[in-house]
């Protein structure tokens, strides 16, 4: 007489499911609040920076047609945009969005909006001042002087 062997296919339990389901949910959840935080400060540093792209690239404009141009900053419900205009036949970039700003200051005053930005054909930005762009803690300033040459600095407002 043969023997019959009965093969039992090993499987998860419905219950063993169930807890690894949340496991990982609890897990993911505790993952979401840094990431969150993490993607604004990400948002705003890119903002920024697509600000200052546009801005050197109007002052290459500025240099190559000998034309005057500027960029104004505005404020929209609230959200910060911006756009450059010139009297120059030129296609310029469409009004973008400055991401997760918070407020603009200039000379650590409180910039009113519409705030304009002069682009000299010299290649020179006035006003000759410190624009702030903040967003909670964090904050990036841009120093124009009297050259076309200026300098972009990261702000830590915490220890302010």
């Amino acid at each position: 007489m043969k023997e019959i062997k009965i093969v039992r296919k090993s499987s998860f339990t419905l219950l063993e499911i169930m807890i690894c389901l949340a496991i990982l949910s609890i897990v993911g959840g505790i993952l979401v609040f840094p990431l969150s935080g993490m993607l604004a400060h990400h948002r705003f540093h890119q903002g920024v920076k697509q600000f200052v792209i546009h801005l050197r690239e109007m002052q290459a404009l500025a240099l190559n047609y000998q034309s005057d141009m500027g960029m104004i900053i505005y404020k929209e419900g609230d959200r910060f945009l911006c756009k450059g205009f010139t009297d120059e036949p030129i296609k310029l970039f469409r009004p973008f969005e400055l991401q997760n700003i918070t407020a603009l200051t200039l000379d650590k005053k409180k910039t009113p909006t519409p705030f304009k930005l002069n682009i000299y054909a010299s290649g020179r930005i006035s006003p000759e001042k410190v624009l702030s762009f903040i967003r909670e803690e964090d904050a990036i300033e841009l120093h124009f002087d009297h050259s076309p040459q200026f300098k972009v600095k990261e702000v830590s407002l915490e220890s302010s």
